[in-house]
């Protein structure tokens, strides 16, 4: 187990020094709204689990500042995970990340490089390779936001494979799917 959590992490770091070290523009997806519905770059869950990590629907003021939580369903012994959240830079401006409930997890566990792009990523595990399980709807993070779109703007908080991508792992070694609750942010 620990060589499968050593390759696990060091696929991880490889992922994060990849994100932090690219310049330029991304060749991904942003989590716009232009109608057309788009796969390049979004996650499908290839492994069916009950695991789920939701994003929920937000309505806010134009200008205004908000941050939206990360909440998890069926938590239980995740050893380690990784994701990328999409959203359209024309409506949100990426400000902060707060309210960290997992252990050990805090801004360095997070790419922010491409944020400006409506990019980032996060990588974390359980230093103690045991295995984490928190109860439904326990938020693990929030990501703040400035609002820069009109009134009517809107855009989808979507889990995707970039910059990161997705991969849960718990205690039993087996790489788990997502199967996501992803928001919308719809500016009044």
């Amino acid at each position: 187990m620990k060589q499968f959590l050593l390759s696990l992490l060091t696929l991880t770091i490889l992922s994060l020094v990849n994100c932090s070290s690219e310049t330029g523009s991304s060749s991904g997806t942003s989590a716009g709204d232009s109608g057309a519905a788009s796969t390049s770059g979004t996650y499908t869950p290839t492994t069916q689990t009950s695991l789920g990590m939701i994003l929920p629907d937000t309505v806010v003021e134009a200008g205004s500042s908000f941050c939206v939580p990360m909440t998890v369903k069926d938590f239980k012994n995740i050893v380690s995970m990784q994701h990328s959240i999409n959203w359209d830079p024309k409506v949100l401006k990426f400000e902060k990340l707060q309210s960290f409930g997992l252990p050990n997890l805090s801004e360095a566990n997070f790419g922010a490089t491409k944020t400006e792009q409506g990019l980032l990523g996060i990588s974390w595990y359980d230093a103690s390779l045991k295995g984490i399980t928190l109860n439904d709807n326990s938020k693990i993070y929030e990501i703040c936001f400035q609002t820069i779109g009109i009134s009517g703007a809107s855009t989808k908080l979507r889990i995707t494979n970039d910059p990161v991508i997705v991969e849960v792992s718990n205690s039993d070694e087996k790489l788990l799917g997502i199967p996501t609750g992803n928001g919308q942010v719809k500016v009044k």
